[in-house]
């Protein structure tokens, strides 16, 4: 039995210890007791003879109960997942980590938690409020190596998603909030311990941490009172994330178990009310395209966000191709709740052919991977889509079927050797349709994601492409390469190629966010750096392309309009010695707005250039670029509801000119899906 209400405290003790049950210390919940061993029968109330399922005793619980549940592995059945509110009541109480051996009056610790499956992830931070670890499948605790934190040498404060910012932050059972709090009480060398989850972390309270000697650790088990962490290669299910330190802290936090977020967009980003029916042609005429600014680009449609099936809130990147097949046109599109492919072979009608969901994030990137199949006598052409998150939730890398177009499309596997990547890249192939190039070997490039040891995660990795479903790894993150946020690659088969591996040299140019490494990959398996180059007034190397001719790469700063106070920027780099590379060239546009992602198509050169919308550039003579300035050919502002192009994550995105009829993509944060067209 539980407690029931009688008349005078002592009566209530008395019938409480005569049934076997214990209060709970401080909080006057009687308890209900659940253990591995236990057996589903009677009413759980002996810490002797608990109950061994949380469904059992969560059905024989009543109002004002507390279930104490120990350490180990615990299912809670599918058919009630709808249920799992029942977790987090505040009218039955359902906590973790507890000791049998105390009959349930003290908590395990250390890596004695308690396990948890069956409920959705968004309930993790607030179970592991309860001493309850989430995990995400139902193959129990070898889902996820935990380790025994070293004890610490004086006092320790403690973050977590939840917490409330009062007192020192000494309790691990009431943690702090935020790592800026934290280190405000904490004392000269102390360590401050946070939980999995999301925090800003503001450079000047790092520099005054390290000023201080105070140690921030990541990767902590709530559930376990802080006492365990997550154990390499399962750091990611224990991610701690912080965003604001610049790049240059990233190793430093690396070893501290803190996953560094960079890219700061989700910051500034706040999306607007658009049109909610699809627009279609609009001429750019005296420099304005139904209100569009515009310069030698006319609209042919624009898909907004309300379009789409999925309704999203926001977009991100844009990918396309052309199907093999019948020669039809498509855009793959990041959406925040997924990606979705539009068939674009009629740029004034675009239709939507089908959406996959996916991780709730701004960061996704698409790739596509083209083949002929003997067997089937026809193309078959697939999709890996990456989605990068601030947090710690999965999403793995996407392969999306493409073969089954123009009628739908299906998610043909996911691939979880990651858990979050930033972007994706496939080598070897032609931008316009993902087929490999002649005599030439496809593989797929993996960047910034959350695989890799303390010092490489984020660094690249390669997989082979031969089973386009299930890929195989052949290049592991090289042991001195860094954090990748992108990258291309270009075949070098002239005199350059004598300082590579084999001929034709396949050359990677790694925007790694404080430098441009180029690498020589042709081994698979033994990556090589052939050089890294940098400039003075960097802020975040984000990303770049080639010049057809193979000469020249230009690179996109994405932070120092913002930070640098700088107007569009783009510097271009001589690549002719690919040991020795040089900055070659600078060219300035008239606005603040950030350039984001550039593609050379013959000698112009495609910006998606947020509030300004897409910039095209003459580059036929890259190494004077400076001289062309302004030097633009044509742009169309896709960000109409502020007039300012200023130095603000508004608007285009991403591009993509490759397409043969002409037809550019562009994909719009707010706006969703523009197709556009040069005069």
């Amino acid at each position: 039995m539980s407690c029931k209400p009688l008349t005078t405290c002592a009566a209530i003790l008395t019938a409480c210890l005569a049934a076997g049950a214990a209060l709970a210390h401080g909080d006057g919940f009687p308890s209900l007791y659940v253990s591995e061993t236990g057996v589903d029968t009677g009413k759980c109330v002996d810490p002797l003879n608990p109950c061994g399922s949380i469904a059992y005793a969560l059905a024989v619980a009543e109002k004002g109960d507390e279930i104490r549940v120990a350490a180990g592995s615990f299912s809670y059945p599918t058919l009630r997942r709808e249920q799992a509110l029942d977790l987090l009541g505040s009218v039955i109480r359902v906590r973790g980590g507890f000791d049998p051996a105390s009959r349930f009056e003290t908590r395990a610790g250390g890596t004695r938690v308690t396990y948890l499956t069956g409920p959705d992830a968004s309930y993790r931070a607030r179970l592991a409020e309860n001493g309850l670890l989430l995990l995400g499948d139902d193959d129990g605790r070898e889902r996820l190596l935990l380790a025994q934190a070293e004890a610490p040498a004086g006092p320790v404060g403690h973050v977590s998603e939840g917490g409330t910012d009062s007192g020192d932050c000494g309790n691990p059972n009431a943690p702090c909030a935020t790592i800026a709090y934290a280190v405000s009480q904490a004392v000269e060398g102390q360590e401050i311990r946070v939980a999995e989850g999301y925090f800003e972390l503001d450079p000047q309270v790092l520099a005054d941490a390290t000023a201080r000697q105070i140690t921030i650790e990541g990767g902590f088990a709530r559930a376990s009172a802080f006492g365990a962490r997550a154990a390499a290669p399962d750091v990611a299910e224990l991610a701690t994330v912080v965003s604001g330190p610049s790049y240059a802290a990233r190793t430093a936090l690396a070893e501290g178990g803190i996953r560094l977020q960079q890219d700061r967009k989700h910051r500034d980003i706040a999306p607007v009310t658009r049109a909610a029916a699809l627009k279609g042609p609009a001429t750019c005429t005296d420099g304005l395209a139904d209100g569009h600014p515009c310069k030698g680009i006319d609209r042919l449609a624009q898909m907004p966000l309300a379009v789409f099936s999925t309704q999203p809130g926001e977009a991100n990147d844009i990918w396309g191709f052309v199907d093999q097949n019948d020669n039809r046109e498509y855009a793959i599109i990041g959406l925040e709740n997924g990606a979705a492919v539009v068939d674009v072979t009629d740029p004034q009608a675009p239709v939507e052919i089908g959406s996959i969901p996916g991780l709730p994030t701004i960061w996704r990137d698409a790739k596509v991977y083209q083949r002929f199949d003997e067997a089937a006598g026809r193309w078959k052409a697939y999709a890996y889509v990456t989605a990068d998150d601030r947090g710690a939730q999965r999403h793995g890398i996407a392969v999306i079927d493409l073969t089954e177009l123009p009628q739908r499309i299906s998610l043909a596997a996911t691939l979880d050797l990651v858990d979050v990547a930033h972007n994706v890249y496939v080598s070897n192939v032609d931008y316009v349709t993902g087929v490999a190039l002649p005599g030439m070997t496809p593989y797929l490039y993996i960047l910034g994601s959350d695989f890799g040891s303390a010092t490489t995660i984020g660094a690249f990795f390669v997989l082979d492409l031969t089973d386009p479903v299930n890929p195989a790894m052949v290049q592991s993150p090289p042991a001195d390469a860094t954090y990748s946020h992108d990258a291309t690659t270009l075949l070098i088969d002239d005199a350059r190629a004598s300082v590579c591996s084999g001929q034709p040299c396949e050359v990677l140019i790694d925007y790694s966010e404080d430098a441009v490494d180029i690498w020589d990959v042709t081994d698979k398996g033994a990556a090589r750096k052939l050089s890294s180059i940098t400039y003075a007034d960097k802020q975040y190397i984000h990303s770049g392309w080639w010049t057809e001719d193979k000469t020249h790469v230009l690179i996109q700063d994405e932070l120092d309009e913002s930070d640098g106070n700088l107007n569009t920027t783009v510097r271009v780099l001589d690549i002719s010695d690919l040991e020795a590379p040089r900055l070659a060239s600078t060219w300035t546009g008239p606005t603040r707005a950030i350039d984001h992602n550039g593609f050379t198509l013959g000698t112009d050169y495609y910006i998606s250039n947020y509030r300004r919308g897409l910039t095209v550039l003459d580059i036929s003579d890259p190494a004077n670029i400076a001289e062309k300035n302004p030097g633009e050919l044509a742009l169309f502002d896709t960000y109409v509801e502020d007039p300012a192009d200023d130095a603000r994550f508004n608007g285009a995105w991403g591009n993509y000119p490759f397409l043969p009829s002409g037809t550019i993509l562009v994909s719009d944060i707010e706006g969703g899906l523009f197709l556009l067209k040069r005069q």
